[in-house]
């Protein structure tokens, strides 16, 4: 059966109808930046160096000290605004990384919508997992 795509959105920007998804910028956001540490580097075909390489630095045959990992981590958020330069502008990321818990914490703060955010990783052997 044939029929138009109902679109609307709301004053908030995030409506989930039988059709569409909308979302409002910070929400894509955020999923770029999961989508981004989730993602090895190297393992999207089209696209080499999207990704980290934050898994193998934290469990590879060489211990590295907090404050290394802590650069990397800011190494690939300027990575990250290289790819994308206008992230830049409307957001700020600040990382946390504890290496006694395996996990990665980026408390991004949007500059045009006055509003913070936290997402969370948990770093396994096997993958960087987004905690919900």
């Amino acid at each position: 059966m044939l029929r138009d795509l109902q679109l609307t959105k709301t004053l908030n920007d995030l409506v989930i109808n039988k059709d569409i998804k909308w979302v409002a910028e910070p929400e894509s956001i955020i999923q770029y930046i999961v989508l981004f540490f989730t993602t090895e580097r190297g393992s999207l075909l089209l696209s080499p160096n999207f990704g980290t390489n934050l898994r193998q630095l934290i469990f590879g045959n060489v211990t590295l000290p907090a404050q290394v990992l802590e650069d990397e981590v800011a190494s690939e958020i300027e990575t990250l605004f290289r790819m994308l330069p206008v992230l830049k502008q409307k957001v700020s990321i600040e990382p946390q990384i504890d290496l006694e818990n395996r996990t990665l914490k980026l408390i991004l703060t949007f500059h045009e919508y006055k509003r913070k955010d936290t997402i969370n990783f948990e770093i396994g052997e096997q993958e960087i997992k987004y905690i919900e």
